[in-house]
């Protein structure tokens, strides 16, 4: 499916809030930070916000806003574009008339979450780091509870992987499955970090669709903390070549760096990731 097509699935007669999530879990797969706004300076930050330079479906967090509060519009949904925090350079979020008041969404903050199918920790939720700052503005704000986010999504068919993630964590940190599939001694963290790089190679890199750099990189950050114990992510390094827009991960285990790059490739017109060893 595009973004046309989830656009069009959706059905007029749904609740706001059914609505307003479909759209907002569903598009995720197809939006990208704007690395180029995201690697600017601060004082062209400045200029673009100002000038609303927009490169969709490569966004930042006020033409994401936008791209919502109209789609949001095209079905009779009132939405807002706040400011979000007090900076100079402010996080733009929403603020979204549901079917039982106003409740806050900040759909940048949860791509990644949307992408790989965790439960989103912006959608009609504050956290602390903004949540005074935002309710002094906009008291009347409403809550979604957890329990009825869950019940609007399976009432929607939108299925997460939280349970998949949480398998897989237990299995590596609570079982000697993996050591023993691998015939690795846990001890020996070259070994072992050798191993899950592959694991993540062969298993985990191309569930979830993640068009963007920066959250691919975001993407392998997660499956690092995932899946390695607290020796294991100290000698792992996740970059982002800009030179090359590609991700890289280091093993410093061993004490001489051993460099791996993901780099795309096609297969029957399908876009797929490997990572793999540098010479």
């Amino acid at each position: 499916m595009n973004i046309e097509e989830i656009i069009k699935s959706v059905n007029k007669s749904w609740p706001k809030n059914y609505i307003i999530r479909h759209l907002y879990v569903k598009l995720a797969p197809f939006l990208a930070r704007d690395i180029v706004f995201f690697l600017a300076s601060p004082e062209q930050k400045e200029y673009e916000l100002e000038k609303n330079i927009n490169r969709f479906p490569f966004i930042n967090c006020s033409t994401l806003a936008d791209f919502y509060i109209n789609l949001f519009a095209s079905f009779n949904i009132n939405a807002i574009k706040i400011e979000a925090t007090k900076t100079k350079i402010p996080l733009y979020a929403i603020i979204a008339e549901g079917d039982n008041g106003w409740f806050y969404l900040c759909p940048i903050n949860d791509l990644l979450n949307n992408q790989i199918g965790n439960r989103t920790s912006h959608f009609g939720e504050l956290k602390s780091n903004n949540r005074d700052f935002v309710l002094k503005e906009y008291p009347f704000l409403t809550i979604l509870s957890p329990e009825e986010i869950d019940r609007i999504d399976a009432n929607l068919g939108i299925k997460n992987l939280v349970y998949f993630w949480t398998k897989l964590r237990n299995e590596m940190f609570h079982s000697n499955h993996f050591y023993e599939y691998f015939h690795v001694n846990r001890n020996d963290s070259l070994e072992v970090i050798k191993a899950k790089l592959g694991f993540i190679n062969k298993h985990l890199i191309n569930i979830p669709i993640i068009p963007g750099p920066l959250e691919r990189e975001g993407y392998y950050c997660y499956l690092i903390r995932r899946i390695c114990r607290k020796d294991e992510k100290e000698s792992i390094n996740v970059s982002l070549d800009l030179t090359r827009i590609a991700v890289n991960v280091t093993d410093y285990s061993s004490g001489i760096p051993i460099y791996y790059e993901e780099r795309t490739i096609f297969s029957e017109n399908e876009k797929l990731y490997v990572l793999e060893r540098k010479k």
